[in-house]
């Protein structure tokens, strides 16, 4: 009994003194570089040749502590001096390397953590990915994904299978396109996922009241004319409005439409179709119109009645409804409302409770028969008016002329006076002269 103790004793004290071997599991991203340390002992000129194996193969020897390639062609590995006799590698390579030599034996199992996708190519906007996580000889390990833009968790589109190994994205969106990140073990993997498409989604609805602007955009996520893309895949746009093709913008994509006086007659389907490496995607924009007028035309009559008309270009889709409202009253029908009351009164589209466009149409009361005050001091004032300024005229001219009238008779009594004067004193003359 005291002789084990004794032995067990010195073995406790000759394991202080001797290395300490172990086996330790280490894992690194494929693709990246990565160093291998032996124990903490730091070589010296007495110590004899210590190997670099992977999987039982020499690559590396210190020889007195010097390294030196077995292989000198092999370029992935390097010794390097006076570090713990440490192993570099430019590119991890899975296996089993042991530091063996001088009483080292230690094995270091490398684990090379790798994620793929299928398909591996570009994708395009509305497909399906799926990417897996490669890590042999990991059971029971944590593993995260994180999207782009930091998206976290199980999303709607995302679908985790094979104890989260694999990660299924369905319905890709151009959001998707980036770096994504696998955490296993505290490294973080990256990879780079590329989706073109359009910037806004492929079914988009656009509503629009008649005499208002609708801007219909294509925009893509990518410049086609990159030479990245010009290389790789093949691009090619058309559009279509309304069954009408357009000829597509100098860049190749769908040039944006700008209708500045929307009229019921433009609504409709416009279409922009994308074909990348023999694949097409589609992009539609649904314009919807609204119109609103009254039946029939003109003003409310007193006491009367009239019919509000609010006309949809497509049919309501479910669950929505039309809803007419003014200031006092909010009453929800189907196109038409008789409506009693006049003044401002608008339609609206609702959709899942949220109110996708909205109309106004202001409703005037017929013109009573009325006399006001300044109509009658109006009409009755300006015919006076003008009846005194004739009579004035009138007064005037007749006064003008029997002044002149009155010259001319004093003028001609004048000229009768002193011709009978004249005559007179002719007479006397004439009497003298026979006298004599």
């Amino acid at each position: 009994m005291a002789l084990n103790n004794f032995l067990i004793s010195f073995l406790l004290h000759l394991g202080i003194l001797l290395p300490v071997t172990a086996d330790r599991h280490e894992y690194t991203v494929a693709g990246k570089p990565i160093t291998l340390h032996c124990p903490d002992v730091k070589p010296n000129a007495d110590q004899g040749t210590v190997y670099w194996k992977h999987n039982e193969t020499n690559i590396v020897k210190f020889i007195k502590g010097e390294p030196w390639k077995v292989d000198r062609s092999n370029t992935k590995y390097k010794g390097v001096k006076n570090k713990n006799f440490s192993l570099e590698m430019s590119e991890a390579e899975g296996g089993l390397y042991t530091c063996d030599g001088s009483g080292i034996d230690k094995n270091v199992h490398l684990h090379i953590l790798k994620v793929t996708s299928s398909p591996e190519r570009y994708l395009l906007q509305g497909e399906s990915l799926e990417l897996q996580l490669h890590a042999p000889n990991l059971e029971q390990i944590m593993i995260a994904w994180t999207g782009p833009h930091n998206q976290k968790g199980h999303q709607p589109r995302w679908n985790l299978k094979d104890n989260n190994r694999r990660l299924q994205i369905k319905d890709l969106q151009v959001q998707d396109s980036g770096t994504w990140q696998c955490s296993v073990q505290g490294q973080m993997i990256p990879y780079k996922v590329t989706i073109l498409g359009f910037l806004k989604p492929l079914e988009e609805e656009i509503f629009a009241a008649v005499n208002s602007t609708a801007m219909l955009s294509y925009e893509l996520n990518f410049d086609p004319r990159d030479e990245k893309y010009i290389n790789s895949i093949e691009v090619h746009q058309t559009q279509e409005t309304l069954g009408k093709p357009i000829s597509p913008n100098s860049n190749g994509s769908c040039p944006s439409r700008n209708i500045s006086e929307v009229q019921f007659e433009d609504a409709g389907w416009y279409r922009c179709h994308l074909n990348v490496n023999r694949q097409s995607l589609n992009k539609t924009i649904h314009l919807v119109v609204m119109k609103v007028f009254a039946h029939p035309s003109g003003h409310l009559p007193k006491k009367g009645e009239m019919n509000l008309c609010c006309n949809i270009s497509s049919p309501l889709p479910p669950g929505a409804r039309l809803r007419w409202g003014a200031v006092d009253e909010s009453v929800d029908t189907p196109h038409c409302l008789v409506i009693r009351t006049a003044g401002l009164w608008t339609c609206s589209l609702i959709v899942e409770e949220e109110v996708k466009i909205s109309m106004n149409y202001t409703v005037g009361e017929e013109a009573q028969l009325q006399f006001p005050l300044i109509s009658v001091t109006l009409g009755v004032g300006l015919p006076l008016v003008l009846l005194i300024l004739v009579s004035g005229c009138l007064f005037a001219y007749i006064t003008i002329k029997r002044k002149k009238l009155r010259v001319e008779r004093m003028a001609q009594a004048k000229q009768h006076l002193l011709a009978k004067r004249t005559c007179q004193c002719q007479r006397k003359k004439s009497n003298d002269y026979h006298h004599t």
